[in-house]
Formats: structure tokens, sequence, C-alpha cells
């Protein structure tokens, strides 16, 4: 029952409710992209993503940003966790390395994950910031149209 509480609490917050939408539509084309490589992320859809939420989603800057760091979270994370399982299968299935060494490489994988979720954050972020400039320039504020 707490799971339940939590997760309605988590949904009825505006941020998250933009953030998971906006993800889950990038979550398609940033797999597709590791999928065609198998050796890599791209993350231009996690950038339009991003900026289509900082375009939609109203509030201050930093409120902006960070509804655009978890799009791009939620976005990339799939693809992040298929590639290091990829690559955690790969390191433990080879036996020709001594178990030591299989440990460092398995916390170079880790570090490289949060890296990975680390850039996938800010290129949301940075997305979100440009679609916010760009609903401040170019979109159609409710409060500037005048009665007749």
């Amino acid at each position: 029952m707490f799971r339940l509480r939590y997760w309605r609490s988590l949904l009825a917050d505006d941020s998250w409710r933009y953030a998971i939408v906006g993800g889950l539509l990038a979550v398609p084309f940033v797999a597709r992209s590791y999928q065609r490589t198998g050796t890599g992320l791209e993350f231009e859809s996690l950038f339009v993503a991003g900026l289509l939420v900082g375009y939609f989603f109203r509030g201050p800057t930093a409120a902006v940003s960070r509804v655009g760091s978890r799009t791009g979270v939620v976005g990339a994370l799939p693809a992040l966790l298929w590639m290091l399982s990829d690559t955690i299968v790969f390191l433990f299935a080879e036996l020709g390395s001594p178990y030591e060494f299989r440990l460092v490489q398995f916390g170079f994988v880790i570090m490289f994950g949060m890296i990975g979720v680390l850039i996938a954050a800010v290129t949301g972020a940075i997305g979100a910031r440009i679609g916010n400039w760009l609903r401040g320039k170019f979109g159609v504020d409710q409060s500037t149209v005048v009665a007749q």
C-alpha cells in the first residue's frame, strides 16, 4: 500500500509527470541507437525531449532545469541499464583474467554508467532551458491575451 501512495504522490507532481512523459518519448530512440551501434548511445533524442518539456512546462528556470534533467535520466536509463548489463555479462563470462581485475573492471563499468546518467541529465537540462527560452521568445503567453 505504501508503494502505491508513493507512486500516486510522484505522479501528482507536475514536474515528474512532464519528466516521465518526455523521457518515455525518448526511450525508443535512445534504445534504437544502442541496438543499431551496439557500442554507444546517442542522446539527441534526449535533447529534443528536454526541449519539448522545457517548452511546455511552466515554472521558474530552476524548476525547468530540474524537469529537463529528470527527463534525460528517465529517457536514458533503460538503454544505459541495457548497455551496462551487456558489459557486466561480458566481464564475468570472461574466465581468462584474475578475479581482482574483473572487480576493478566492474567498478569502472559502474563509474562510466554514472557518468552516462550525468551526461543524460545535463543534456535534458540544456534542452529544457532552451525550450523555456523559446517559449518566452516565440510562445503565446496566456496572460498577454487582451479581452475584447
